[in-house]
């Protein structure tokens, strides 16, 4: 159970000389004492101006709001958000029926189509959640969950987040004889942690090895050693890139090695800021 805070009032000195003062954060303006029906502007006048420019402020907020209309049927708010790097708008609804005696989410899927289903997706990057519905004896409770994308911290390290840069090297064909050859060279646009190297290749023959470097030192506890047909993952020793040092890729074989059609992917996220 949630618990809440007994916030105190101001003293009634402190609410008393705010009359006739306009509030900086808000630009909401207090009525002054003794404001009626014959002052200029008037009272009505002044309220109403109130209630209008406070009605703008909360605008942005109804957006994607979940409402009971009665008789178990919900309306959404229309609402204009961002997902996956993508502008979205839904145009609201009415009338949508919610069964009795239930318990459901409401939410907008990757299409911006709602949906009122018994769990939330898996996946938390694919749906824009926007409530929580229970019904009881034909009475409903609705609890508004916009607050789980309002107040929200990304983690670059959670799974299913995908803040990831891919990049691939590519050579069909690896000779012998290969000393620290650089095959490959990447400039990175920003400071980048790299998270896994993969090699890859259809064949390889006597002894083969792939390097990663930054700035021409090695980024890995040792090469890897490609393996025809398999995927080799090898150890990072030192993942921090930095932007302004470029990543390359360097094979090296011996007098009757060779490697091909030699994949390497770089699988870099973003720093995260301190």
């Amino acid at each position: 159970m949630a618990t809440y805070p007994n916030q105190t009032w101001p003293s009634d000195a402190t609410i008393e000389a705010l009359d006739g003062t306009t509030d900086t954060q808000t630009g909401l303006p207090y009525v002054a004492k003794g404001t009626g029906p014959t002052s200029v502007p008037s009272y009505e006048i002044q309220y109403n101006r109130h209630q209008h420019r406070r009605n703008q402020i909360l605008a942005g907020w109804r957006q994607g709001m979940v409402v009971d209309e009665g008789s178990l049927k919900i309306g959404v708010y229309p609402i204009k958000y961002t997902q996956a790097g993508a502008r979205k708008n839904y145009t609201g609804t009415t009338g949508v029926s919610v069964p009795d005696n239930s318990s459901k989410v409401v939410y907008l899927d990757s299409s911006s189509t709602l949906q009122v289903a018994d769990a939330w997706p898996g996946d938390i990057t694919t749906f824009l959640p926007l409530a929580s519905i229970e019904t009881s004896n034909g009475q409903m409770t609705i609890t508004d969950l916009r607050v789980y994308t309002t107040f929200h911290v990304p983690s670059l390290e959670a799974s299913g987040v995908k803040d990831r840069r891919i990049v691939t090297a590519h050579r069909a064909s690896v000779g012998n004889s290969e000393s620290d050859t650089e095959i490959f060279e990447f400039d990175p646009p920003e400071d980048l942690t790299l998270d896994e190297v993969q090699v890859y290749c259809t064949a390889a023959a006597a002894t083969a090895g792939v390097d990663v470097k930054e700035a021409g030192v090695s980024v890995l506890s040792s090469s890897a050693t490609p393996s025809a047909g398999a995927v080799v993952k090898p150890t990072i020793s030192d993942s921090s890139i930095s932007a302004s040092n470029n990543v390359t890729v360097h094979v090296t074989t011996d007098g009757t090695g060779s490697i091909t059609d030699l994949t390497v992917t770089l699988i870099f996220k973003a720093v995260v800021a301190a």
